[in-house]
């Protein structure tokens, strides 16, 4: 017979299988080795996908990216101590994105929390902060019954509201399975279907502008057919692709716009306010709407504020309105489409991922200056071609930091290891993260592509108010002279040299391009002209 904690981690696994989990990252520690040797198991049965990371942090991005790419959830798996504080991060990211990311920690028996023993921490109510659902089981007390019964009770909460959720697991010892695992049937996990909401009448019939953000339950599509049936003019802020009646060029467009274009109310669908003009256009104007909006976002202020989508209202035919940004976007855009492209710039290497992104491939933003960078470069017309060649976009949109992007990117890409995918970041956010690339031997193969743009240094507070005060490198952009490509070398990653003109690859496996780019101080000039003649076409 197998020992009550190999029992217990049985029971709590055959409980996610059932319930549809199918995608889980480990991280290898003793204290977890009962769940981790029963997923080696499930992998080997062809019941689960399974990704193994060396250390915490890396896993749970790498299983956030799992839980992101088709908003299924995702489990990471952990040894006890310091190595839970270490999940935090994605924890985060997962609340600010309602993203179904579960945490699985192992911990000491009750009886040694707190009496000096290695690697045991005060774990139950570590994450009470950011995760709406939580589960502590004892191997101590109970039996695979209960066990199973109580993750299966845990996961019907999951299904009802999506977010981030921890199940914490007293394992006493010993921790080495007698006999082999066995596994229920793999089920299917659904999540609750909410109602739709009605958009007020009077709402509807005023000069209204839609903006849609980051959301994992208002697909392009779906924002296409609502800006088709309001006719409204569209703010898709990225990672959205969503084209119909799009706004292009937002982020230097929207803050040189009279009074003529301001406009009456705001549809506001998923995670909004990403640059500045958007954000300043949300507060000065009154009457709002949120739909699809993340439920950690509670203290938004609107006339609805609803975590649930809208119907599509009758189709408008007033066109006066639209029409003013349709012949608006013929004004802006060739000022970039006919600006100058400077071998070295930032924005021609958004430009040539536009251009040479492989056809039905997945792309995941950075934020900072990727994602910045990438919505300032967009039209209408090149947005409509990316989804119409089956590209989709992505993004850690939660809080917008730049923690976990590789890991994130990988976890994306393990979802659908035939596809290919494409992941833009900075040099910073490729530090930060330089752990991801650090994989065990015998890790899945897939197909992804890293484009790094090396400024040296922290690009974005070169675009801000504090850029060329005293002292601004030391407190801001601090270089670091890093030579990435040894770097990742070393990291046994195949880099592939740019030579002397730009060329996004896409050849399976794993991969990265570096791109030196201008100085930092260039960055705002680049802006400053951009800004200069918008200016003079609107």
């Amino acid at each position: 017979m197998n020992p009550k904690s190999v029992q217990c981690a049985q029971s709590v696994i055959n409980a996610l299988l059932m319930s549809g989990v199918k995608n889980f990252v480990i991280a290898p520690g003793s204290r977890n080795g009962p769940l981790s040797l029963a997923l080696v198991k499930a992998q080997q049965n062809n019941l689960i996908n399974l990704a193994v990371r060396l250390d915490e942090r890396s896993a749970a991005f790498v299983a956030l990216g799992m839980a992101l790419k088709f908003n299924e959830p995702a489990a990471v798996v952990c040894t006890s101590g310091t190595a839970v504080a270490n999940l935090l991060p994605a924890l985060i990211e997962a609340r600010y994105s309602n993203i179904p990311l579960i945490a699985i920690t192992a911990d000491r028996p009750k009886a040694l929390i707190n009496t000096g023993i290695n690697q045991t921490i005060e774990q139950d109510a570590i994450f009470n902060k950011v995760t709406d659902h939580r589960l502590i089981l004892d191997s101590d007390s109970g039996t695979t019954s209960k066990w199973q019964k109580s993750t299966l009770k845990f996961l019907e909460d999951l299904a009802k509201s999506p977010g981030p959720m921890h199940l914490n697991i007293h394992l006493a010892e010993p921790l080495v399975p007698a006999e082999d695992f066995w596994f229920e049937e793999v089920g299917q996990f659904k999540f609750f279907e909410h109602d739709l909401i009605e958009l007020p009448a009077d709402f509807i019939n005023k000069k209204g502008l839609i903006i849609a953000g980051a959301s994992n339950l208002a697909s392009d599509e779906y924002v296409n057919d609502l800006a088709k049936a309001l006719n409204w003019p569209l703010v898709a802020e990225a990672p959205s692709l969503a084209y119909k009646n799009k706004v292009s060029h937002h982020p230097a467009v929207l803050p040189l716009l009279g009074e003529e274009f301001n406009p009456e109310v705001l549809l506001l669908v998923g995670r909004v306010g990403l640059s500045r003009a958007v954000a300043s256009l949300i507060n000065k104007t009154a009457r709002k709407i949120y739909i699809a909006n993340p439920s950690s976002l509670d203290k938004v202020s609107g006339e609805l504020v609803t975590e649930r989508l809208a119907k599509l209202p009758l189709a408008n035919s007033e066109n006066s309105w639209v029409g003013k940004w349709t012949a608006l976007n013929k004004k802006t855009e060739p000022v970039v489409t006919n600006r100058k492209q400077v071998q070295s710039d930032l924005l021609q290497v958004v430009k040539n991922i536009f251009s040479n992104i492989v056809d039905n491939s997945h792309l995941h933003l950075s934020s900072s200056l990727s994602a910045r960078d990438f919505e300032l470069m967009l039209c209408a017309e090149v947005a409509q071609e990316l989804s119409e060649r089956g590209i989709t976009l992505s993004m850690n949109r939660g809080v917008n930091g730049i923690d976990g992007v590789v890991s994130t990117a990988f976890g994306l890409a393990l979802t659908e290891p035939a596809r290919a995918h494409y992941c833009l970041l900075g040099d910073v956010a490729t530090i930060y993260d330089l752990p991801g690339f650090a994989l065990p031997k015998g890790e899945s193969a897939i197909n992804l592509h890293f484009i790094i743009v090396d400024n040296d240094g922290g690009g974005i507070f070169s675009t801000l108010e504090q850029a060329g005060i005293e002292n601004f490198d030391r407190a801001y952009s601090a270089p670091h002279g890093i030579n990435l490509l040894e770097v990742l070398q070393t990291l046994g990653v195949k880099v592939v040299s740019p030579g002397a003109k730009l060329e996004i690859k896409s050849a399976p496996g794993l991969s990265v391009q570096i791109f030196k780019v201008e100085p930092k101080t260039k960055i705002k000039e680049v802006r400053a002209e951009i800004h200069s003649q918008m200016k003079l076409v609107i």
